[in-house]
């Protein structure tokens, strides 16, 4: 059965409606403007500080337009490196904050997206305040304690400060419930409270990754606290607070088994070197150094100023929860053990003193419990162990409140008058000296708008691409072609994934190589690109060509800025669109593709070097006869034998000689069906070419006599 509260209904709606006032004052002036506005800054020379804000905005449309309009699942997308993934590329990995996007989904359809995105905001202050509140008060703490200590987790830097970079991690109201119920069910048992502790850890995980599994270790911190403290009456004591905790696990992994089970299907499959899992660089550039927990060190690139990490706990908060800890020290307990727990976490597999890796004897960083975990299947997907910080805050804000009451009950024996007051007046002191130690008012805020012309393309319902230049190195760089995607709605060369996928713009056969190296890497090619180029963007279903203007931080590769497309323009201050006229698939068109290196120009022409694997020729064909000549030439001395095949079968096999003439070599009558072709340049033998050894001047597709 479930313990009553202990406290009215009036005091349960009054700190929801408390903490959601709270959240109002520590975002203004987001309030003010939540139907046309978001936390975050664009400003004129990098985008890089709405790259998160992009990324949630992305998945709360993408949510709604999966459900309500495409009737599909919103764990994979068909509109990403556009047209590769039309059967769905899988986002399971994507901080979709799934069930945060649902319910906000009816917000969204009245109000806009910039309303659905801010609720999740303000209820992340309500709920994980009021989640604070019921878990200080289930600990023993006071009313104004209690009060003290959701205002401590919720106003905290780390809180904050994922309002301006990674919104996903906004969402930390889970995180209270979730440790009240586990160890609710922990110490007595029961149906209700055990499925509730694992529904609560599955909130967890529908809201990131990272705070399922903080929500795991707890449970399991929690278990092996209680079961220690039981030890001495025996199996009977303990077992069944191991059993209940593996109960909830149980609950929690079929609940959670949709998603879980292909996650780990994903995550056994990937290859070791594959995007999928994070390198050991990266994870340890991602965590804490602990002695971050008390400086209060600010951001000065952004204006105005906002917390550059998110360790700081705050001196009022740290104070009081070591007066707690000290005066009270069995009933802090399993709270220090948490935090002890989590700041192991947090500081990443290798132990630090101030700023300077700790070195074993042999070289070796000393290790920390964080090193035998990478271990484990899936932990490697986590790239950012300091996010463990958000647990130390919630600790500490337990702790704290703890303090007040034991800084209380004295001042209340010698002034029995004030005793119901003093408790108040000590948390409302204590809230105030806090907030200023904690708030940077005013919020930056950027109000959502999106080119005129995407607006327009999104009223055409059909399904088609929009090729953006420049193409970027994708992965992280493609934030603002998602956002700009909610108001087209159309396929974009790319995605801002949380694990890079092998991205098919640059694989060495792409023919899209034109677009990803500069524009000259045509020039070896005897036909006419301008039509080359409209063919192909209408044979990968590409109707629109996007040019920015402005040079800002998605500007990454080495693509060309423009391109020098015929057809008519829709100008706009942002962006240069293209409608891609059509053109007669009538003819054979040929591509190269990613597997030359950057051209050089000669006395007679361009040149292009072979890379250091096989070179790719890709050729459309309408279903036609004819032959290909290549002119090719050996830079470096010795014989360089070469064979040319169609896909795996040899057509003609050369040999180069360097300083000698260029050699055109022309293949016998090939009658190609309609369709893609690849022709491989290779050694015959298989050996990796020199890079650069062998150059390509010319290709020419010339069709069979009528």
């Amino acid at each position: 059965m479930l313990p009553r509260p202990r406290d009215p209904w009036p005091w349960h709606a009054a700190a929801l409606l408390g903490y959601l006032l709270l959240g109002v004052l520590a975002t203004w002036p987001l309030a003010a403007h939540a139907l046309v506005a978001v936390p975050g800054f664009d400003s004129p020379i990098t985008r890089g500080g709405m790259a998160d804000q992009d990324q949630g905005l992305w998945a709360q449309w993408w949510v709604g337009a999966a459900l309500l309009h495409g009737h599909t699942t919103p764990l994979s997308s068909d509109l990403l490196y556009w047209p590769y993934y039309r059967s769905g590329l899988s986002l399971l990995l994507y901080d979709m904050q799934l069930l945060r996007a649902v319910i906000a989904l009816p917000v969204q359809a009245l109000l806009g997206l910039a309303a659905a995105y801010n609720l999740g905001i303000f209820a992340s202050f309500a709920l994980a305040g009021y989640g604070t509140f019921l878990l200080a008060r289930d600990r023993g703490l006071s009313r104004p304690a209690a009060a003290l200590a959701g205002l401590l987790f919720v106003a905290g830097p780390y809180h904050l400060m994922q309002l301006l970079w990674e919104t996903s991690l906004v969402v930390v109201e889970a995180l209270p419930f979730a440790v009240l119920w586990s160890w609710r069910a922990l110490r007595t048992g029961g149906r209700a409270p055990i499925v509730l502790a694992a529904l609560c850890i599955i909130w967890a995980n529908l809201s990131s990754w990272y705070y399922g599994l903080y929500g795991l270790v707890a449970l399991a911190t929690l278990a092996a606290g209680l079961a220690w403290r039981q030890r001495h009456g025996g199996p009977g004591a303990w077992q069944p607070v191991l059993g209940r905790g593996l109960a909830i696990a149980g609950l929690y992994g079929l609940g959670y088994s949709p998603i879980l089970v292909p996650v780990l299907g994903q995550v056994l499959a990937a290859r070791g070197e594959s995007g999928v899992f994070v390198n050991i660089a990266s994870i340890r550039g991602a965590s804490m150094q602990w002695y971050l927990l008390f400086l209060n060190t600010r951001d000065s690139v952004t204006q105005p100023a906002i917390w550059h990490g998110t360790g700081f706990l705050g001196y009022t908060a740290t104070g009081l929860a070591l007066w707690g800890s000290l005066r009270r020290w069995r009933q802090a307990l399993p709270l220090v053990v948490l935090f002890a727990v989590f700041l192991n976490l947090a500081m990443g597999p290798d132990l630090h003193g101030f700023g300077t890796v700790i070195r074993l004897p042999n070289g070796e960083p000393a290790p920390l419990p964080y090193a035998f975990l990478l271990g484990l299947p899936g932990m490697t997907l986590l790239r950012a162990p300091a996010h463990a910080s958000v647990m130390l805050l919630l600790c500490v804000a337990l702790l704290a409140g703890l303090g007040l009451d034991q800084l209380a009950a004295p001042l209340a024996a010698r002034l029995p008058r004030w005793r119901r007051q003093l408790p108040l007046a000590l948390a409302t002191g204590a809230a105030v000296l806090a907030l200023g130690e904690y708030l940077t008012l005013p919020l930056p805020l950027y109000t959502l708008h999106w080119a005129p012309v995407f607006r327009t393309i999104g009223q055409d319902p059909a399904s088609y691409g929009i090729l953006e230049l420049p193409i970027t190195l994708h992965a992280s760089n493609d934030h603002h072609r998602m956002f700009n995607q909610i108001a087209h709605g159309k396929g974009i060369a790319g995605g801002y994934l949380p694990r890079p996928i092998p991205d098919p713009y640059r694989q060495p056969d792409s023919p899209l190589a034109r677009f990803t190296q500069p524009f000259t890497a045509t020039d070896v090619l005897a036909q006419d690109e301008d039509a080359a180029t409209r063919a192909l963007l209408q044979l990968y279903d590409f109707r629109y060509l996007a040019l920015y203007h402005a040079q800002k931080d998605y500007r990454v590769g080495d693509s060309p800025w423009s391109w020098p497309l015929a057809g008519p323009a829709i100008d706009d201050p942002e962006v240069t669109v293209y409608r891609v006229p059509p053109v007669a698939l009538d003819r054979t068109y040929l591509y190269l593709g990613n597997s030359w290196g950057l051209p050089a120009r000669t006395a007679t022409g361009v040149q292009r070097p072979l890379g250091p694997g096989p070179g790719y020729l890709l050729a459309w064909s309408p279903g036609a006869t004819g032959t290909l000549t290549l002119t090719l030439d050996a830079i470096s001395p010795g014989p360089h034998p070469v064979v040319l095949a169609l896909e795996t079968r040899p057509l003609l096999t050369t040999t180069l000689l360097g300083g000698a003439p260029a050699q055109q070599i022309t293949t016998p009558p090939l009658a190609l069906a309609r369709g893609w072709y690849r022709f491989v340049i290779a050694d015959p033998s298989r050996a990796p070419l020199s890079p650069g050894a062998i150059v390509l001047s010319r290709a020419a597709w010339t069709p069979a006599a009528r």
